[in-house]
């Protein structure tokens, strides 16, 4: 990452984000990361008006890949860091070749490369002073080191707060995944030292993501402990056929959860 320091600061009481990329795919990934952060998200186009849209919307910080549109997104980043009605709105460079040089130079305060990782989406935003915990960012003062990341894979609100802050609170990294599809995403992304994989999620469940992180994984093996509130019969010998490495059932005692993780986690 290549950054100016500068404060992110809303107008409106919430802050809010655009993000402009023809890219469906990154787009949307972003918007959920973005979301995660407690970002309000709009997603725009990257035509000649964009700049008095920007201004009537009170956005509080565009992220933008400058090859969108066969490119005119250069163009369009030098107008928003030069019309004085933009010009103090951070403009973030997404793009998949390293452009911080070029970026720079266009007025944008960073640049991030594709597939943007979620880890440094929150190091860029807690730079800032504007990380969530439940987004896994460092709070002011924290050490950089870490005894281990971890991904919980969770979409009940009240554990992702009990697990994530007991978790970094012993000196863990944590980052959030609240559906399978983001959680299977994050994996791939981040490879993390464990994954705490909840068994119900929305989009697709923790066995599904499990099997899939399995069909890829084999030469570097990503712990998973499943984390699961069925009672049924047969629920633990499918978690393992599915591919995870230990079980447990909730509710899950933190004492227990730490144990389980010391004895699973690869450490890099």
């Amino acid at each position: 990452i290549e950054e100016e320091p500068a404060a992110i600061r809303s107008r409106s009481g919430r802050r809010r984000a655009l993000v402009v990329d023809d890219q469906d795919m990154d787009s949307s990934i972003l918007t959920r990361y973005l979301e995660a952060e407690g970002f309000e998200v709009e997603r725009g186009d990257a035509d000649e008006g964009l700049s008095d849209r920007v201004a009537a919307a009170g956005v509080d910080i565009i992220f933008m890949d400058p090859l969108t549109r066969d490119g005119r997104g250069w163009a369009l980043i030098e107008a928003l860091s030069t019309d004085p009605r933009t010009s103090s709105i951070p403009v973030v460079v997404v793009s998949v070749v390293d452009e911080a040089s070029r970026a720079k130079r266009a007025g944008a305060v960073a640049s991030l490369l594709k597939p943007v990782k979620r880890v440094d989406l929150e190091r860029f935003l807690w730079a800032r002073g504007i990380g969530t915990p439940e987004g896994g960012v460092q709070e002011a003062g924290a050490s950089s080191q870490t005894l281990g990341r971890i991904v919980l894979a969770e979409d009940n609100e009240q554990n992702i707060r009990t697990y994530a802050s007991y978790l970094r609170s012993k000196g863990y990294e944590v980052l959030v995944a609240r559906d399978g599809l983001e959680a299977l995403e994050l994996v791939r992304a981040e490879r993390p030292g464990l994954v705490l994989m909840d068994i119900q999620m929305p989009h697709m469940d923790g066995l599904e993501v499990t099997r899939r992180i399995r069909s890829w994984d084999e030469g570097q093996h990503v712990p998973i402990v499943a984390l699961t509130a069925m009672a049924m019969d047969g629920d633990r010998e499918r978690c393992f056929e599915a591919g995870v490495d230990a079980y447990l059932s909730k509710p899950v005692k933190l004492t227990q959860l730490i144990q389980t993780i010391e004895q699973h986690i690869v450490r890099s």
